[in-house]
């Protein structure tokens, strides 16, 4: 087990759990919890809507589905393993990372994140509708199916998602990919200007 006492997000923030909580103490919904190491286990549902978590290491090795809506996420690292839905609509993040994560549906609509990392995580269908993020960079990740409708981005660096479909295209604007990803939606961007392909 990685050793996360000292563990340094890239912005240099400290995340540095002081109390560990153990497996059958979960978090609840409308809570406020700071400088906590949550090491969940296996659950079958995980519920935290409307939840705050400052400076907390929430590490979770398998679940049917997380319902995390509306809850706030500042200097944290979540490291989830394995999980079929991840509903984090409406959420703020900031300074946050979500590290070596398998998830069936991400729904992060709506979300506001600025300085967040994604590592290590691979997706099914991630849905960024109508989020806003700023300062946010994927290393080492891939998904299926991209929701980007209605998304805003500000310095978002894609080159380390690995896509497969992507919905909104004209979204990726302001953010940052490859040779290799420019050229799986160039068909794409070609029939949003209006150019015909031969």
């Amino acid at each position: 087990m990685t050793d996360f006492s000292n563990r340094r997000a890239p912005w240099g923030q400290l995340v540095d759990p002081t109390l560990l909580i153990e497996s059958g103490d979960s978090p609840e919904p409308r809570e406020d919890y700071e400088d906590l190491h949550l090491k969940l286990g296996s659950t079958e549902s995980l519920e935290t809507q409307q939840s705050r978590f400052i400076d907390c290491f929430i590490e979770l090795d398998r679940s049917i589905d997380w319902h995390g809506s509306r809850s706030r996420y500042r200097n944290c690292t979540i490291a989830i393993g394995r999980i079929g839905s991840l509903d984090l609509t409406g959420t703020a993040m900031n300074m946050t990372s979500i590290e070596n994560s398998r998830i069936g549906f991400a729904n992060l609509a709506g979300c506001e994140a600025q300085d967040v990392l994604f590592k290590n995580c691979t997706f099914e269908a991630l849905d960024l509708t109508a989020a806003k993020f700023k300062r946010v960079w994927f290393e080492n990740c891939t998904v299926e199916d991209l929701d980007l409708r209605d998304f805003e981005g500000n310095s978002v660096d894609f080159t380390g998602l690995d896509f497969a479909k992507v919905q909104g295209l004209q979204n990726l604007r302001n953010g940052t990919i490859n040779e290799t990803q420019l050229m799986q939606i160039s068909s794409g961007l070609a029939m949003l200007a209006g150019i015909k392909v031969d």
